[in-house]
């Protein structure tokens, strides 16, 4: 069975406005996030389906305000569509991190699947988490699937549904503001209030 899987971001945190990873440790949704978590409830409410998220807070509340709007999708965490782990880096900015930890962020850019961030996890950590989550979709008899989760794991998610070679996964842009629509080898960007962006992934100009 062909699937609709929708691929969204949580809602901007107090930590994403101040720069800092978050990975595995979390921030509150700021007011900016909690207006984003209504619009994309509002999107996701004539939707029938399945919808999961990653067991971080960010996520959670953020799926927690589609559910309240449309408690008939079904609403599970699952562990591994949380954020990659930068480990020692989480909770700090770029210039914390450039002074403690120089180069770190190029180091892990340079080969992100096979260079993990100190302590933390690598793209071949996620690609791992996330393809168990994607076989077990497979299995499931339900055709439309609406996943809250974080950049990096999307990325990922990204790569292994359209078959994307490993080095376009560090180059996928997903804002805040962003869905993804995804069946089959077909993808379509949204805003989160449905407005249509274009066909295909959003890609950083600067990778």
């Amino acid at each position: 069975m062909e699937k609709t899987i929708w691929l969204c971001r949580h809602g901007k945190t107090e930590w994403n406005l101040e720069g800092r990873k978050q990975g595995h440790k979390d921030s509150p949704l700021a007011e900016q996030g909690k207006a984003q978590a209504i619009v994309l409830a509002e999107f996701f409410s004539d939707k029938s389906g399945q919808l999961f998220a990653s067991t971080l807070g960010r996520a959670v509340s953020t799926a927690q305000c589609i559910y309240k709007r449309n408690p008939q999708l079904g609403f599970q965490t699952d562990d591994r569509l949380k954020e990659i782990s930068f480990g020692d880096l989480e909770g700090l900015t770029a210039t914390e991190i450039e002074q403690m930890y120089p180069n770190a962020i190029d180091h892990f850019r340079s080969n992100p699947f096979s260079k993990g961030f100190p302590n933390g996890e690598s793209y071949r950590d996620l690609s791992e988490r996330g393809r168990r989550f994607l076989d077990e979709l497979d299995e499931s008899r339900v055709d439309e699937i609406i996943i809250v989760a974080h950049e990096d794991i999307n990325r990922i998610l990204l790569t292994l549904l359209l078959d994307l070679p490993q080095e376009d996964a560090i180059k996928i842009s997903h804002p805040h503001d962003v869905i993804y629509k995804v069946r089959g080898k077909i993808v379509v960007c949204l805003k989160i209030d449905g407005a249509y962006v274009s066909d295909g992934l959003l890609m950083e100009s600067n990778t």
